[in-house]
């Protein structure tokens, strides 16, 4: 299991953050590239193993400084995939997210992440509800 606990490093989302080139490529603005290197630099302090394979489990507490409308599905993209190739292999292994914002006095990021060993277990029986046999 990976536990981090981030403090004052603002979060962005990379949405509207990326930029066309005249010729029609993408690039991201330097921005994004800046938060992008600051977040690797925090979570490569506090962890130095390599990423999880396989199924995995992530549980994030955002706690935000102000009350500004930000869209927790946007910073978890933007999140989710800086966090790939340091905690997990590839985000496309995650199975279960689990994102709550709350509001504080500073920026806060709070990160669990785990193997997901036995995805197939159903304990809230939703998949049985919507997939009966």
């Amino acid at each position: 299991m990976i536990s981090l606990d981030i403090q004052d490093l603002p979060l962005k989302s990379k949405k509207n953050k990326m930029r066309y080139s005249k010729r029609g490529h993408v690039y991201k603005t330097s921005d994004v590239v800046k938060y992008e290197r600051d977040l690797e630099d925090a979570v490569l302090e506090q962890w130095k193993g390599p990423p999880i394979e396989g199924p995995v489990q992530v549980d994030v507490t955002i706690q935000v400084p102000d009350k500004r409308i930000r869209d927790l599905h946007n910073l978890a993209d933007s999140l989710m995939d800086t966090l790939e190739g340091k905690l997990f292999v590839n985000d496309s292994q995650i199975v279960e997210l689990r994102m709550k914002k709350v509001f504080g006095k500073s920026w806060r990021l709070i990160l669990t992440c785990r193997s997901a060993q036995d995805h197939s277990s159903d304990t809230t029986g939703l998949t049985t509800m919507l997939f009966p046999r």
